[in-house]
């Protein structure tokens, strides 16, 4: 909460407290002034509860949206393409070989109609992630974008690639910026950020195991 509204909601307070101590001392007795100080009192009442909200809903602007990804990709043995989803409001859809997936570009965006597409192609909700723990690893994912990538390491063969990511939203270009936290299966990658490791544990288990894929 900001300066400005925190010293506006103090204010009121103050004012209400003194109003009730002077008015059970016995120093208010006009009844003209009783009036108005209770209609001040309930106007700031009033604005004190605007306030209050209004500055939780600021808090939570301080997030950035973000939305995960969990996707396999095979080639080797038949077109495998599976994996999920954590939208920005926590619920974790699968989905199965879907008919047209939008991919980042070269550059690592994908358009925000682009993703809507992708989002429609998802299958019911597994489950809701908490929203303490979705601004949580938001905000992780916000730092996991500046990690430096280690190269790509081959490790295995026809395994095909096991990737974990987040996008983090650009309001003012329509848009998602891709940041990789790790992958696995032919090549390994992976981002070196604390907080990439921190969201790599937390994908791994997002619904508790209640899902049809593999996550690790």
């Amino acid at each position: 909460m900001n300066t400005t509204v925190k010293g506006t909601i103090q204010r009121a307070i103050s004012f209400c407290l003194a109003y009730n101590l002077l008015h059970l001392s016995g120093f208010l007795t006009d009844l003209k002034t009783v009036s108005l100080l209770k209609k001040m009192k309930r106007n700031l009442t009033i604005l004190f509860l605007t306030l209050f909200i209004t500055g939780c809903e600021m808090i939570n602007d301080l997030h950035p949206t973000a939305i995960f990804e969990v996707q396999y990709i095979n080639y080797a043995w038949g077109y495998q393409h599976s994996g999920l989803i954590i939208d920005a409001g926590g619920n974790v859809r699968e989905f199965n070989l879907p008919a047209a997936w939008n991919f980042p570009d070269s550059e690592g965006f994908i358009s925000e109609a682009a993703m809507e597409e992708n989002l429609a192609q998802l299958g019911e909700k597994s489950c809701t992630v908490d929203n303490r723990d979705l601004l949580l690893y938001s905000d992780k994912l916000a730092n996991a974008q500046k990690g430096k990538l280690t190269t790509p390491e081959n490790q295995m063969c026809d395994f095909g690639s096991l990737s974990y990511a987040g996008y983090i939203y650009e309001p003012g270009n329509h848009r998602y910026r891709y940041v990789l936290i790790r992958q696995t299966g032919d090549f390994y990658v992976e981002n070196k950020s604390r907080d990439a490791s921190d969201i790599y544990e937390w994908l791994t288990s997002p619904c508790e195991n209640n899902l049809s894929v593999t996550l690790r």
